[in-house]
């Protein structure tokens, strides 16, 4: 046995400021409270590059390549347990397995995507992922000769599901539309629309690369570039 050191006596300190709002005064409560207050060894929090924070994996230089991998995976596990059960039995329809495919894998594959700035290579491994799915519900694999190859296009048209782009793309121009149509200029997710990092103007980052400048690209995948939306964006700093 020893005495208390510092950590003791400051969680015991803690603990009455915790309780002491809720004390009555000494008059109706003339007691005295002990407080027990058992300490296990530690060495305090570890560094780490990365940590999953609501689903998503927060890196160190904010790349989202761990992220997509992470619900690349979480989908392919999703799509493993309705393999055998749904998508790999003969008598069930086309359109019920398509139908149970874009509702228990596909909110998994792009969940938070409409906050993505992907890269082309992050948007080929999520591009192959979709189409092996695909194919796998469809019964065509991926042939080993030139001449039976059957094409991605065929594929979704079969399926009848849009390219993964526009599904990522639609989710972009929801959120953007959602953020502008915010009642004042002070709310929080204006002004990260509108912000950059420090250090980092916007002479020196590219805007193609940033999350702006693929809703733009997106924007104009649709066809909705025009006087009035253009107006709206130079409205809110855009």
């Amino acid at each position: 046995m020893r005495s208390p050191g510092r950590r003791e006596i400051g969680h015991g300190f803690l603990a009455e400021r915790a309780v002491q709002a809720i004390i009555p005064d000494t008059d109706t409560f003339p007691y005295s409270i002990r407080v027990v207050s058992e300490i296990t060894e530690s060495n305090g929090c570890r560094p780490s590059s990365e940590f999953t924070y609501l689903g998503s994996v927060i890196t160190s230089d904010l790349n989202l390549r761990a992220t997509m991998m992470k619900q690349i995976q979480s989908a392919g596990a999703a799509f493993s347990k309705l393999h055998s059960t749904v998508f790999r039995v003969s008598e069930a329809r086309l359109r019920d397995k398509i139908r149970i495919f874009n509702g228990a894998v596909m909110p998994i594959l792009l969940y938070a995507a409409e906050t993505w700035s992907r890269t082309y290579r992050m948007t080929s491994r999520l591009r192959f992922f979709y189409h092996r799915c695909l194919r796998t519900i469809l019964h065509v694999p991926y042939p080993h000769k030139p001449e039976d190859r059957v094409t991605d296009a065929w594929v979704r048209e079969r399926a009848g599901v849009p390219r993964l782009e526009a599904r990522v793309d639609s989710t972009v121009l929801r959120w953007l539309g959602h953020v502008l149509r915010m009642d004042g200029t002070e709310r929080l997710p204006l002004k990260l629309l509108r912000g950059y990092i420090r250090g980092m103007s916007d002479s020196n980052v590219s805007r193609k690369r940033t999350w702006f400048g693929y809703a733009v690209r997106a924007m104009r995948n649709f066809g909705m570039i025009d006087a009035y939306i253009t107006a709206q964006l130079k409205k809110h700093g855009l």
